[in-house]
């Protein structure tokens, strides 16, 4: 065979490399680590904040406090919220409204939807009208005692107080609807039935405390029809489970409204609408200043009917 080119060299060589093989293996595991940590390389030095950079936290917190004084501000804050709950979890009239589209199926869900939120509570008061009338007009027959009087009142303010997100809903609703040119009446028809069944549920749930005035019955029958009011959110998720091409579609643009809401030549408008004078808002914007007044309305309403359920059972 011909020689080696490294001649002896070259085996030389290869034993000097076994041997440092077996030397590195034969090492115990701290010495490796040891060598390797000698290996690594250094961290940059972290640099720490100077006096001009670190926040005053007293500062900040009471100079967020003066700002909440400001209505437009405290406004804008809860449309902002609003907004962000409508193209986030949206309803059947939303997503209608920005698919701009004639889709058979979103139609058949909202009718579904206006049945199940209207329907429902309505029936219930209906069968129940004369006995609602006869614990009305007779004292007699109402419950005296004062353990049921408290429950009824306490769990129908509770009741009432979930229907906060359902208005500030529609305080969105009404915000964007004039962002897209096609399809802007059925965001108020939106808005009427899900007003129509805020009421109508206060109602079919009073109906229900006065038919089964004990304390066991009012708990149970306090989350009976909660659900109605977002019935238009949890059928547009079941939509949205099956691949329903239109409803994708109208995500994707309530998603892109969401991310560019906060630098839209829109919300600064809103913002300075927000800092007029009442007769200025009603002459610039009157669906938006509608809007604000039924919910200030609805607001009194839901703490009157707490009172009155005590009241009637």
């Amino acid at each position: 065979t011909p020689p080696h080119p490294w001649g002896w060299r070259g085996g030389w060589g290869g034993l000097v490399i076994m041997a440092k093989v077996y030397d590195e293996a034969s090492l115990p595991s701290d010495a490796k680590s040891e060598e390797l940590e000698d290996v690594k390389p250094a961290k940059p030095p972290v640099s720490s904040p100077t006096e001009e950079d670190l926040v005053d936290m007293r500062t900040e917190l009471l100079n967020a406090a003066e700002e909440e004084k400001d209505p437009a501000v405290r406004y804008m804050d809860d449309l902002d919220a609003a907004i962000d709950a409508v193209c986030g979890d949206p309803g059947i009239y939303m997503i209608i409204w920005a698919s701009q589209s004639f889709c058979w199926k979103q139609w058949a869900v909202m009718i579904i939807t206006v049945g199940v939120q209207t329907f429902f509570p309505g029936y219930l008061i209906y069968n129940n009208f004369d006995t609602l009338m006869e614990y009305a007009m007779d004292d007699s027959e109402r419950s005296h005692r004062a353990d049921v009087k408290i429950a009824a009142f306490l769990l129908t303010l509770y009741l009432c107080s979930t229907f906060g997100s359902t208005m500030d809903r529609i305080q969105g609703m009404i915000a964007v609807s004039r962002l897209l040119p096609g399809f802007g009446a059925i965001v108020p028809v939106g808005c009427v039935i899900l007003y129509t069944s805020i009421l109508l549920t206060c109602a079919a749930t009073m109906v229900l405390f006065i038919k089964s005035p004990e304390v066991e019955d009012i708990m149970l029958n306090c989350a009976a029809l909660n659900f109605v009011v977002e019935v238009d959110i949890a059928f547009v998720r079941i939509c949205k489970a099956f691949g329903s091409v239109g409803i994708h579609v109208a995500l994707r643009r309530l998603s892109k409204l969401q991310e560019l809401w906060p630098t839209s030549h829109s919300r600064r408008a809103l913002q300075a609408w927000a800092g007029h004078g009442c007769m200025e808002r009603w002459a610039s914007r009157p669906w938006l200043s509608l809007g604000q007044f039924v919910n200030r309305a609805f607001m009194f309403v839901l703490l009157v009917v707490p009172i009155g359920t005590a009241v009637l059972i």
